[in-house]
């Protein structure tokens, strides 16, 4: 006789993460994990900064939002929560909580840890974050590694205060502070949406950017920030039009390095073959993805690469920087290519090698299509949940 399966108790989940509004692949990845797992009728809270452009839920779950203070060159978008540990606990007892889910540990998570620890409430956290994402762009001179070396111990002291860590990818976890044999974790893709990412017709997207077919477009999408090394694909359009003249860079994305791009752009007279199309989301998003030739990363610092996962899934061939501190240098598998690392001559030559052989492109876009099912977000939002269930010791 077969043995009857108990039904899983559903959970109250409070997800920490500072800051909820803005768009950075740790805050998407939360959205979207919290979008499934309130699909699987455990119910979601948002722990966030009150900033002067939200103070309410964010994409329909319930979020709470507290003081908070601005980060500095965030575009005046990443704000900091700063609760009390007496406003945690009231949080977590009004709604019952079972899991406390740091996502970055920042701001709020002292105070939400702490209460949870007072409770008795389990905390999972996220390793989403690296030093190189906070510190690559400080010059030595002023102190970057010893600033890296200091914020890894605040990573590790955090960390140690966590039930179980979520690593984005086996190279997160060898990138983050080493903990105690004992700590429970697991590694779970941040994953992508391979029913909304899919190749779509994207003759809406050349319309509206007034983009001709007879060119060869090489998208990048992502922050402008240092540590995505966006100037290395700017340097390295000259090269790539020599072989290539109908070839056009668009770039989509928003950070306080756009004017000093943009400006960087006018200096080399390349208007018209780089284009910063700003931030781009949801369908338009997925048809720029379609339209794109190459999809290029020269970001030096990674702990997956969201972005990368979701013009796979498109099937765009994707180009790669082999950064040492970065993990999206693994996506590329028979798909693509790598360059070395802030190598201009490197990137133009691998971007026209690509270009060259439409044949080629096709086989790796296709390659791109199959690779990205390994990363079906709907799996990773399952083991997030056997996660938590495994740290609150129930089957």
């Amino acid at each position: 006789m077969k043995k009857k399966t108990e039904a899983r108790k559903k959970l109250n989940i409070a997800m920490v993460c500072d800051p909820i509004d803005y768009t950075a692949g740790s805050v998407v990845s939360t959205w979207r994990f919290a979008e499934r797992l309130s699909a699987k009728g455990h119910k979601v809270i948002f722990i966030g900064a009150k900033t002067p452009q939200a103070s309410g839920d964010v994409n329909g779950i319930k979020t709470y939002r507290f003081r908070s203070v601005l980060v500095p060159k965030t575009e005046g978008k990443f704000y900091l929560a700063l609760p009390t540990i007496e406003e945690a606990k009231k949080v977590l007892k009004k709604e019952h909580i079972d899991i406390v889910h740091i996502i970055i540990p920042f701001g709020a998570n002292f105070s939400f840890v702490k209460a949870a620890k007072l409770l008795g409430i389990k905390v999972v956290m996220h390793s989403h974050t690296q030093a190189e994402n906070v510190f690559l762009h400080v010059p030595k001179i002023l102190g970057r590694d010893e600033l890296s070396a200091l914020f890894t111990d605040y990573l590790a002291w955090m960390y140690k205060s966590a039930d179980a860590l979520v690593y984005p990818t086996e190279f997160a976890r060898e990138k983050s502070p080493k903990m105690d044999a004992s700590m429970k974790y697991e590694v779970i893709t941040n994953g992508v949406d391979i029913s909304f990412f899919k190749p779509e017709n994207s003759e809406s997207f050349f319309k509206k950017y007034n983009l001709s077919h007879k060119n060869k477009h090489i998208l990048f999408v992502g922050r402008l920030h240092p540590e995505k090394s966006i100037t290395t694909l700017i340097k390295a359009v000259p090269e790539i039009l020599k072989k290539q003249p109908n070839a056009i860079v668009l770039i989509v994305g928003d950070g306080h390095q756009k004017e000093e791009l943009q400006a960087l752009v006018k200096k080399m007279r390349l208007q018209e073959k780089i284009l910063f199309l700003g931030r781009i989301a949801g369908e338009d998003l997925v048809i720029a993805y379609n339209a794109c030739d190459i999809f290029c990363l020269p970001s030096l610092a990674e702990l997956e690469g969201m972005v990368v996962l979701e013009a796979m899934a498109c099937g765009a061939p994707i180009l790669i920087a082999d950064a040492p501190n970065s993990a999206s240098k693994f996506f590329v598998d028979k798909n693509g290519l790598l360059f070395k690392p802030e190598d201009v001559h490197d990137c133009a030559q691998k971007a026209i090698s690509l270009l060259a052989d439409e044949k080629k492109l096709k086989a790796l876009g296709q390659q791109s299509l199959k690779n990205s099912k390994n990363f079906d977000i709907d799996r990773s939002a399952s083991r997030l949940e056997d996660l938590y269930y495994s740290v609150l010791g129930k089957r």
